[in-house]
């Protein structure tokens, strides 16, 4: 995303953003409509926010952030993005290398929420074979503003409970999507 006059603003409710509490977080999320598939097209940088999380989702904030995980530290996510009604994505880490890596693959499609039943850009990572898989990980997406997204990611466990514990932000795209790093490496 180039900083222009026209996007200072969104930054601004990014940085806004980033210091609300989950549990208003989440009502936002439910305030909002999902960005359509072709908009969500690209590399988006994402922002985990930590006011309002329970001792262990900060546990796995800092994970993330620390580079403590296997993939490195979280840097976003890419949609490639399509008018077609499904697509995919995956998720961007930078190595203790400092090289980004490409993956984590998800499934992308407009459907209905586990959260409030209303219309989401899902990502189901269950169609793949990752370690977000295992845990029945789906994430939804729902627009702010152009530019700014809000997130939501539930589990198995989380969506059967009927729980959302917290939500993450996207800004972007700052880069064209491409591939992730090995395509036949998550493959079911």
């Amino acid at each position: 995303m180039t900083v222009t006059a026209e996007t200072s603003w969104a930054l601004a409710r990014l940085a806004r953003l980033v210091a609300t509490p989950q549990p208003d977080l989440v009502e936002l999320f439910r305030s909002l409509e999902p960005p359509s598939l072709s908009e969500a097209d690209g590399e988006f940088a994402g922002y985990l926010p930590v006011r309002g999380l329970s001792d262990d989702k900060l546990a796995v904030v800092d994970a993330m952030y620390s580079g403590e995980l296997p993939a490195g530290l979280w840097l976003g996510k890419a949609f490639i993005g399509t008018t077609d009604a499904r697509s995919e994505g995956y998720n961007m880490w930078r190595t203790p290398e400092g090289a980004v890596k490409r993956s984590l693959r998800f499934t992308t499609f407009v459907g209905e929420s586990a959260i409030d039943g209303k219309p989401s850009l899902v990502m189901n990572y269950c169609d793949f074979a990752n370690e977000a898989a295992a845990i029945g990980l789906v994430d939804e997406v729902r627009k702010v503003e152009d530019g700014v997204y809000i997130g939501a990611g539930l589990t198995a466990e989380e969506r059967e409970a009927g729980v959302v514990s917290g939500c993450f932000l996207l800004a972007g795209p700052v880069h064209p999507s491409t591939v992730v790093d090995d395509p036949d490496a998550e493959r079911k």
